[in-house]
């Protein structure tokens, strides 16, 4: 199944934002509330406040994008691969996770090409589920520049786990849940 994109291409919803355009829809079995949940829990996490981030989840796919900055540069005056991997990783995951609502799902492997360098401007990945197993989700990710350029390309592996009980996870202080 091809990723179907709905509404704006690169909205960026904040994380009290729980409205989205008509007809989007959000994962195989997953609905627009589990969407939501996943987009204020990515925005909410510790390790993301500092960067200045946007997410989409749609059915089957997620989209994020990072505005580069000099910060996230390395010696040589580039964006660092750290963050190719970063915003590729979390885009296959999220495709992932938006098609599974009662267990959440893990990493297992996830692997990186990475094809040119740039300095600045707005990075966007776009993961899209490949295969859903019975226990395993396959996803795949690339990663774009303001001009379309191909950064870079992912390809992970996600268990669906059995974990079930959201207060295993945390969200601004409070249990992942829909009053996060």
């Amino acid at each position: 199944m091809r990723c179907i994109r709905r509404g704006p291409a690169w909205h960026t919803w904040s994380p009290s934002d729980v409205s989205r355009p008509a007809g989007t829809v959000c994962g195989v079995t997953a609905g627009l509330a589990h969407c939501a949940q996943l987009e204020r829990a990515y925005l909410d996490a510790p390790c993301n406040e500092t960067l200045q981030l946007s997410i989409n989840i749609s059915e089957r796919c997620a989209d994020i994008s990072l505005v580069a900055q000099p910060a996230h540069h390395h010696a040589a005056g580039a964006v660092h691969g750290s963050y190719y991997f970063k915003l590729l990783d979390d885009a296959a995951y999220f495709a992932a996770n938006s098609v599974v609502e009662d267990v959440f799902v893990l990493t297992a492997s996830f692997s990186i090409q990475l094809l040119r360098p740039v300095v600045g401007g707005t990075l966007r990945a776009h993961g899209e589920v490949v295969r859903v197993g019975r226990n395993m989700i396959f996803a795949d990710a690339v990663l774009t520049d303001d001009g379309g350029r191909e950064l870079a390309r992912g390809s992970g592996l996600a268990c669906i786990d059995k974990i079930t009980d959201p207060r295993q996870f945390r969200c601004s202080g409070r249990a992942f849940s829909a009053a996060c």
